[in-house]
């Protein structure tokens, strides 16, 4: 006990050290306050950077520094940099020191191209961002949605979702070191609805341990508490145009009490949309070929109502328990396609559903390094089918029913404790049961095509155990850390053990030259509708089935990454995925027929390297350029009946602009574009795309009124297009239709009281098809 109670006090004290500020007056020569200047604190004798902040409207600034040797240099647009040294700081005996700047002789000097001061650290496998005050104080960023979008490696393909560049298996968001019960959207929703100047960190973590309870890539975001008898929150609402105007209302609230935050919000949408699909088939039926032109147009509507709930107790200083709750209630939804077929005619098809997914989550968490936890989750989704065939005199000829529930509950205890000899052990195990009941009553009143009635009830097991080591050597310059993970699969009559090892290896050189190696296995498992025996008819010509033969996937995965000057990420990845699970359209050599089915194939490899530059001109303008470099082999033995060994090699390349038009008020235009060249996606050949968003963001009124415009897929050029001529195979498709999009939000930001004196779930796997 006296160790723990030593390294505590050390640290504590330490603490106290780091703490320490140092506090200036930016001016000039008249004695004039200077806002907006950059104040940099670089450490020596290797001149890292360690912090920066931005002066107030009083030229005031402070800014802790390092507990080594440091020096400040102090910029301003229109002014020569100035350097300030501990030494020359110490002199001045001074709480605060004035710090005069010198007008510069041209204003032309202000445009030159530098690299970003360092943005990013490394610890123990774990990435950081450490610019995050910068950003708020510099730029429009309206929410934590905005402000992990302004981060280097994160990006966005249509202004919402958000991407980790380099994620083999791409990524996912917690929440203060924990997986979110929330879907995709409405955590969105979630991280829109929070202010920027609330989020604490921001940290990246491509190949997690086991305790992360995930495969992919994480994007953790830590949330600062709220303090005692706190109120605070956001009310917003937007609209968007594509094809038809769509709107959302949403209102998030945070409330801190004696030992409890609560973060509570709802959000209501109504959305509309349109979408067209254009396919030319050469169809091969034994030794006959049918050229088939088909046209698809689709309508959708849907209301949707979304809550969540979360809130964190702190039982005593030991001891914290988590509760969280997530709602999505979709009491209606429509979709209705029109399709003009060459060799079928002129079809509708519609279909209406209702679904509803709730969970409930709690997790109990101890100093000492205990986690436990226990989720419980229920999904119900129904939908009516509908197929009219509009040639002559229109008429039913498919009618019926779709259903699914889905219950699953999981719990999972982690322990972490560290040894006197400085190695940290952690162990776990986890169980996870799922009870999926599928329903399908398809009745055809066409003799050509076939109805069905199904009745199915399966139940998934998963259980995982880990034991696992880390330490750092050589005065924390190389860390080490590995695990074993034990897995026991079973679904149905299928099971399956594995084991599967995960080990990674951290390298400093110096804080400028940062090197990460990690290895890992891990399985992917299919959706539970995807192992149903069903057959869903969208056309006469196209249709959906299950495949109860579908097996797990085994994936094997190497990425190397190099941090240069605590800015410059370099990035080099390997994967090799086993019994590949591929959803490709197939065209049935038995009748005219084209089949989307999930299929297993041998395997397939790939290889991708990338790198990440951040870039500024003066204080207007910072970008990130991500050129990345990808091959891909895909490998088949029998699929369908055929076989296939295809590979290729890729570029492409990302940028994002940030463009500051004004700083009081603060006023940003954000410009996102990307390129790709032809690649492949299993037997599919794609056409070179481009992408082009942008968003203009503006806060008012003391940040509490943000107003943001955005205008996604500008040039109608980032769906491509694609194609299969392989053998009998030939299919050629276009989705590129009514892509452009435009959006307005506006959103104000409420504070309430502060009594005086008082010092994140996955249901990607659910869904019916």
């Amino acid at each position: 006990m006296k160790y723990i109670i030593t390294i505590f006090t050390v640290l504590f004290c330490s603490g106290i050290i780091m703490a320490s500020n140092v506090s200036g007056r930016v001016c000039n020569q008249e004695g004039e306050p200077l806002s907006g200047a950059t104040c940099a604190c670089i450490s020596l004798p290797d001149s890292t950077f360690f912090d920066a902040v931005i002066s107030d409207s009083n030229g005031v600034f402070s800014i802790p520094t390092p507990d080594q040797d440091w020096y400040l240099d102090i910029t301003n647009i229109g002014y020569n940099p100035y350097q300030l040294t501990k030494t020359e700081y110490l002199k001045q005996n001074k709480d605060i020191v004035d710090i005069i700047l010198e007008p510069r002789t041209t204003n032309l000097q202000e445009f030159t191209i530098t690299a970003d001061n360092g943005i990013m650290t490394m610890k123990n496998g774990i990435m950081s961002y450490n610019n995050l005050n910068t950003i708020i104080e510099t730029q429009a960023v309206t929410s934590a949605h905005d402000l992990l979008l302004a981060l280097p490696l994160i990006t966005t393909d249509n202004g919402d979702d958000i991407k980790l560049t380099g994620a083999p298996l791409g990524s996912v968001i917690y929440i203060n070191g924990r997986q979110s019960n929330m879907d995709m959207t409405m955590l969105i929703n979630y991280l829109k609805s929070m202010p920027p100047k609330m989020v604490k960190s921001v940290d990246i973590i491509y190949h997690p341990t086991p305790n992360w309870k995930t495969d992919k890539a994480v994007i953790n975001v830590t949330v600062k508490q709220q303090d005692a008898y706190t109120f605070n929150g956001q009310i917003r609402g937007g609209g968007s145009w594509r094809q038809y105007l769509s709107g959302y209302a949403a209102s998030t609230i945070f409330a801190g009490l004696p030992k409890t935050n609560i973060v509570a919000g709802y959000t209501f949408s109504a959305s509309k949309s349109k979408s067209k699909y254009e396919y030319l088939s050469r169809h091969t039926v034994e030794s006959t070929t049918t050229d088939i032109d088909n046209e698809s147009t689709t309508k959708s509507v849907s209301d949707s109502h979304n809550v969540f709930l979360m809130a964190d107790y702190s039982i005593n200083s030991n001891n914290t328990l988590s509760v969280n709750y997530s709602g999505q209630f979709v009491p209606k939804s429509y979709s209705g396609s029109d399709n003009i077929n060459s060799a079928f005619g002129r079809y509708t098809s519609k279909d209406e559903s209702r679904n509803t997914f709730n969970n409930l989550s709690a997790v109990y968490t101890h100093s000492k390094g205990i986690t436990a936890g226990i989720d419980y989750s229920h999904y119900t989704a129904e939908k009516d089918i509908n197929m009219d065939n509009l040639n002559g005199d229109s008429k039913e000829i498919l009618g019926g029913t779709q259903t699914q529930g889905v219950d699953n509950i999981k719990t999972y205890l982690d322990f972490i404790t560290t040894l006197k000899s400085g190695w940290n052990l952690f162990c776990g195990a986890s169980y996870e049961t799922s009870r999926n009941t599928s329903a399908i009553n398809i009745v055809s009143k066409d003799p050509t095509l076939s109805g069905e009635i199904t009745d199915t009830q399966t139940g998934e097991h998963q259980t995982h155990g880990y034991f696992g080591a880390a330490k750092s050597v050589f005065n924390n310059t190389l860390s080490l850390a590995a695990y074993m993970k034990g897995e026991v699969y079973r679904f149905g009559d299928y099971s399956h053990n594995q084991l599967l090892p995960f080990a990674t290896v951290t390298y400093a050189l110096s804080n400028s030259h940062i090197f990460q190696l990690q290895y890992q296995t891990l399985k992917q498992y299919p959706s539970f509708w995807q192992k149903q025996e069903y057959k869903t008819y969208y056309t006469p010509y196209l249709v959906g089935m299950g495949n109860p033969a579908l097996k797990p996937s085994t994936s094997y995965y190497t990425n190397l990454i190099y941090l240069l000057r605590q800015k410059y990420t370099f990035g080099v990845s390997h994967s090799y995925t086993k019994d590949y699970i591929l959803n490709q359209l197939y065209q049935s050599d038995k009748e005219l027929l084209l089949v989307s089915q999930p299929f297993n194939i041998d395997y397939t490899q790939s290889m991708q390297a990338y790198v990440s530059i951040p870039l500024h001109v003066g204080k207007l303008l910072n970008s990130t350029i991500t050129p990345f470099l990808t091959y891909a082999r895909y490998k088949s033995s029998d699929w369908h009946n055929l076989s296939f060994d295809r590979r290729k090699l890729w570029g492409g390349a990302s940028i994002t602009n940030a463009l500051t038009l004004s700083r009081q008020p603060k006023i940003t235009l954000y410009l996102t574009g990307s390129y790709s060249m032809p690649h492949i996606a299993g037997m599919w050949d794609r056409d070179a795309s481009w992408a082009l968003n942008t968003r203009l963001s503006g806060s008012f009124f003391g940040d509490n009124l943000t107003v943001s415009l955005h205008g996604n897929d500008l040039l109608a050029s980032a769906t491509p297009k694609e194609k299969i001529h392989m053998g009998t195979q030939w299919y050629e498709t276009n989705s590129n239709f009514y892509t452009r999009s435009f959006a307005l939000s506006i959103a104000w930001n409420f504070r309430g009281y502060k009594e005086r004196n008082i010092k994140q779930y996955d249901s990607s796997r659910y869904g019916i098809q």
